[in-house]
């Protein structure tokens, strides 16, 4: 049977107990992130409701959020495509990202403890063990746990997901593309 039948995606359930959409949500951002939905591949709805075994309205839903995001582009009566990386949109989201990370560095430095700063050298300590680039889906993972860690131990983890929301284009420019997903800047990229 084909694990991507009856709400049953890559050897996994949607959590009936959870919002539909919301999942559906995370899974698509999650592949269009790690570049396995490349810039210009189609989401055909029909496909995705046939996919995860559900009905219009939560893909629509699901799709309305990634648009948001602007990770899609939606062209009504046409398709939903994923959008371009935005240069303009990652730069901006690392200087964000530089600002907020370099005054909580500078609080850390100046009133955090011990404990506190072997925390986050452990965390380095793992990611430094998986630098390869076969490792990036684990060095990733890590780099975000590092991160969350900081904007929690300086005591603004609430800015974490507003950063993460920003940091969409920023996260796709920095993933290693695969081979068969590599086209040219002018159709992957907008300036």
């Amino acid at each position: 049977m084909d694990k991507r039948m009856n709400g049953i995606i890559r050897g996994r359930q949607l959590d009936r107990s959870r919002q539909v959409a919301l999942q559906v949500h995370e899974i698509l951002r999650e592949r269009i992130l790690k570049v396995e939905l490349v810039p210009g591949t189609i989401l055909s709805r029909a496909s995705l409701q046939l996919e995860f075994g559900i009905s219009q309205t939560p893909v629509r839903d699901a799709l309305m959020r990634l648009q948001e995001e602007g990770i899609v582009d939606v062209y009504p009566q046409y398709a939903t495509v994923v959008a371009k990386i935005d240069i303009n949109h990652a730069r901006q989201a690392q200087f964000l990202r530089l600002s907020i990370e370099l005054e909580a560095v500078r609080r850390l430095t100046e009133e955090a403890s011990a404990e506190t700063a072997a925390e986050l050298g452990a965390i380095l300590a793992r990611q430094k063990a998986v630098t390869t680039p076969e490792a990036y889906d684990t060095f990733d993972s890590i780099d975000r746990e590092f991160h969350q860690k900081l904007y929690e131990k300086t005591g603004i983890l609430q800015l974490w997901e507003n950063v993460r929301r920003q940091s969409v284009h920023l996260d796709r420019l920095r993933r290693p593309q695969p081979a068969d997903a590599r086209q040219d800047e002018d159709r992957t990229c907008r300036p």
